[in-house]
């Protein structure tokens, strides 16, 4: 088996992707010329050789539910996250898969630091471009973490954790989170931990009540998010399904949601998977209330939530969803 990587791509967004390939190829990966011609910059082209045949994969990790014409047209099959579900009723998007939420991570094993970086720097010609890329990724390895992090631990009866950062430019986006916390704060007997970080500029009005009295430095935040007894997300910019909704999964968190308005890989089953709310903040204090303070229920959500990650979210579940058929009839021939 091969893989020949477009080296124009973003680490940040496609190091989970990366690490998924690694996990079902192993070593092999080379940067090379996939014949495409300029497409979308947040995509990531690739060519998957495998049992004397080849299969040409684009994925696309984009906010908006849209397609790239260059890629779509190149690619044998085109993986998306934010998958809109008109396009499941139309023949035409036949080879479009939903992957569901990714997040960014490092990679290690037979994919080095030196490699990632190599891989991304690959993609421009201009020293400061490549340089650029190069701090990238150092950001990326200096704070981020594997993936093999991201494992569920007992989570604290009674205590939630929420931290993130409020929206300048998307101000609509601040209220359904800026909600959820006050719901927590309306529950006596909880111990609620975090908010929206404090701004040095206090740029975004109407949030002090709301707002935790310090950041979180990520490591941190990852801990606390193990221990809360649930996790709360919404549709980020553009409707999309945002990196902590894939976090969540990894972690095993019983999650509150709004609606989603983008397919993930399998359907989510409230009661089940995960816990639909409306929003508003009765409905959320309810939800908080149940799910902090019902182990059993918070338990079940919890394992199925780690498994639906395990079945469909995976990095080796993301790449095997979508190259799957050409994969599998390679590990046959090879029986």
């Amino acid at each position: 088996m091969r893989l020949t990587v477009d080296p124009r791509f973003n680490i940040t967004y496609y190091s989970f992707i990366l690490e998924g390939f690694r996990r079902v190829l192993g070593a092999g990966m080379t940067i090379g010329d996939v014949g495409i011609d300029t497409y979308a910059s947040n995509g990531f082209a690739c060519i998957v050789e495998a049992g004397g045949t080849s299969l040409r994969c684009f994925f696309s990790t984009g906010d908006h539910a849209s397609i790239d014409d260059v890629a779509f047209a190149w690619a044998d099959v085109y993986g998306v996250v934010n998958y809109d579900p008109a396009w499941r009723t139309n023949p035409a998007y036949a080879k479009v898969v939903p992957i569901g939420p990714v997040f960014a991570i490092r990679s290690w094993g037979s994919t080095t630091s030196l490699d990632m970086v190599r891989l991304s720097a690959g993609r421009v010609r201009q020293p400061q471009q490549a340089l650029e890329a190069a701090v990238g990724v150092f950001k990326l390895l200096r704070h981020r973490l594997e993936e093999q992090r991201y494992t569920p631990v007992s989570s604290e009866r009674g205590y939630v954790f929420f931290a993130a950062w409020a929206w300048k430019k998307h101000l609509e986006l601040n209220a359904p989170r800026a909600r959820f916390v006050r719901a927590c704060k309306a529950v006596p007997q909880l111990k609620f931990e975090g908010g929206f970080a404090p701004r040095r500029r206090q740029d975004v009005g109407g949030l002090d009540d709301v707002t935790a009295p310090r950041k979180y430095p990520f490591r941190v935040y990852l801990q606390r998010l193990q221990r809360s007894a649930v996790a709360f997300n919404c549709p980020a910019v553009h409707h999309c399904l945002g990196w902590k909704l894939g976090e969540f999964f990894a972690l095993g968190k019983a999650i509150i949601s709004l609606p989603l308005g983008r397919e993930m890989p399998a359907p989510l089953q409230h009661g089940r998977h995960i816990h639909f709310v409306e929003d508003n903040e009765a409905a959320m204090v309810a939800a908080v209330k149940r799910i902090a303070f019902d182990d059993a229920y918070r338990n079940h959500l919890e394992i199925n939530a780690r498994a639906y990650y395990l079945r469909h979210l995976a990095p080796e579940r993301v790449v095997m969803n979508v190259c799957g058929r050409l994969l599998e009839g390679d590990a046959h021939a090879r029986a």
